[in-house]
């Protein structure tokens, strides 16, 4: 899998951060990221107030493009990690996450990041915001890795 740089939007300027991370996982567009995460949180036609979205409500905006988002960290401690020391931890070159920063969503693919401030991708030693907080993190994958087991369980 590999990041996207999202389609520019309909004549307007501004992009959020929630729906370009989205579009930049999926590939589709800036807008149908959009509906997905407004359908997610159940609101129509908003814009900002995504980057508050919770564990389940990202999965459902993942899921409606046929992704699926486990919890790779989660900050619950007194002390939380940083973004820096985020990208210190060990992952695969193909590893991709979306991350939850103290307002703020990125996405982190490998040694790449790519944000709605960026807009394309850049090297993780190059990236904004590493001292913001790391609230929660999603290794995300293509598709259903248990539908296989979904279906020998659950014969149609």
């Amino acid at each position: 899998m590999e990041l996207h740089i999202p389609s520019k939007r309909n004549g307007r300027k501004r992009w959020y951060c929630g729906p370009f991370a989205i579009a930049a996982i999926t590939g589709c567009s800036f807008e149908q990221a959009r509906e997905w995460a407004n359908l997610a949180k159940g609101r129509e036609n908003l814009n900002t107030g995504i980057c508050s979205m919770t564990d389940g409500q990202v999965r459902d905006a993942l899921g409606m493009a046929g992704y699926t988002a486990v919890i790779s960290h989660w900050n619950r401690g007194e002390k939380k990690l940083t973004f820096k020391e985020f990208l210190k931890l060990p992952r695969g070159p193909d590893d991709v996450h979306l991350v939850s920063l103290t307002d703020h969503f990125v996405t982190v693919q490998g040694n790449y990041f790519i944000d709605n401030h960026t807009g394309h991708r850049v090297l993780v030693d190059y990236a904004p915001w590493q001292r913001k907080r790391v609230r929660i993190a999603w290794g995300v994958i293509k598709g259903d890795p248990f539908a296989a087991l979904k279906e020998a369980y659950n014969p149609g």
